[in-house]
């Protein structure tokens, strides 16, 4: 099952992993970087009603583009609770 067609868009696929990879790291950067100015301003870490908006905005992104929303759900929650973790480490240092 090697076929030139399976090939490219298995390459394809690698080189969006790939995007999706700096993606997160960026995002991540920019948790430090948050983090790093609510714990100078003595700020809370989650901001729950700003989540909320966040995460129906993406599921409803997410649907219109064929979607589950419950798939992205679990995505956006994944990469919330990382962040979390990011800025909760600088809160506690």
């Amino acid at each position: 099952m090697n076929s030139p067609f399976i090939q490219n868009i298995r390459k394809d696929i690698d080189d969006i992993d790939a995007q999706l990879l700096e993606l997160l790291a960026r995002r991540m950067q920019h948790a430090v970087t948050i983090g790093t100015y609510k714990k100078e301003r003595g700020l809370p870490v989650v901001q729950g009603n700003r989540w909320e908006a966040i995460l129906k905005e993406a599921m409803g992104q997410g649907a219109e583009k064929g979607l589950d929303p419950m798939f992205v759900k679990s995505i956006w929650n994944t990469i919330h609770d990382e962040s979390i973790r990011i800025q909760e480490k600088i809160q506690n240092k």
